[in-house]
């Protein structure tokens, strides 16, 4: 795969910013795909992701470069090279704790995904249950740094402490059923400030 990686990086800076850099790439039969990532932050941690801005789609045939947007690729144009090389069923489990703890401790942050995935394995393992994130209006909440969560049952509320406590990432129990999560380290909070 041939492109000019100082181009697609001017690209880069000149539209989603200087603190990006690219990621990897991915063929298909007309196009090439350029991802990117934030210099700081793991590939997948969600704080240097852009919403509605994708790849970077280099055509082959006419050596152009594009940005795609959301739009585009969902657009028939993209959206079949997008996919062309990827089993789109090979990865829709939900992954194990375990995997939920790898992945956190890697990028040193907890995704909304890892909550949505911990509720999903609580839900596989003890039955169906009701949940909530909410913003609470009396509680002074850090909401790139912190979640709140309602999470209705006392059990649920001893297996999300359980595994804050494996993670070694500071919690407060606000009620019986609420929890405020912290998102990253106390220790690395603090070296932010």
């Amino acid at each position: 795969m041939i492109i000019d990686k100082d181009k697609v990086q001017t690209l880069i800076n000149s539209t989603i910013g200087s603190e990006y850099e690219i990621h990897n790439t991915s063929d298909s039969s007309k196009y090439i795909f350029i991802t990117w990532k934030h210099k700081d932050y793991e590939w997948d941690d969600e704080r240097g992701s852009r919403i509605g801005v994708g790849p970077i789609a280099y055509n082959k045939a006419t050596h152009e470069y594009k940005l795609l947007g959301s739009g585009d690729m969902l657009s028939e144009e993209y959206y079949k090279y997008l996919f062309e090389n990827i089993d789109l069923n090979s990865n829709n489990e939900i992954p194990d704790n375990n995997k939920i703890k790898s992945n956190i401790l890697r990028r040193n942050y907890v995704n909304e995904e890892d909550i949505f995935y911990l509720t999903e394995n609580y839900k596989k393992d003890f039955g169906d249950f009701k949940y909530s994130l909410s913003y609470p209006k009396n509680l002074n909440v850090d909401y790139v740094n912190q979640v709140f969560i309602d999470l209705c049952t006392n059990s649920a509320v001893d297996y999300f402490i359980k595994f804050w406590n494996e993670i070694d990432f500071e919690y407060s129990k606000v009620s019986e059923t609420e929890l405020l999560l912290n998102r990253i380290k106390k220790t690395n909070a603090q070296q932010r400030l």
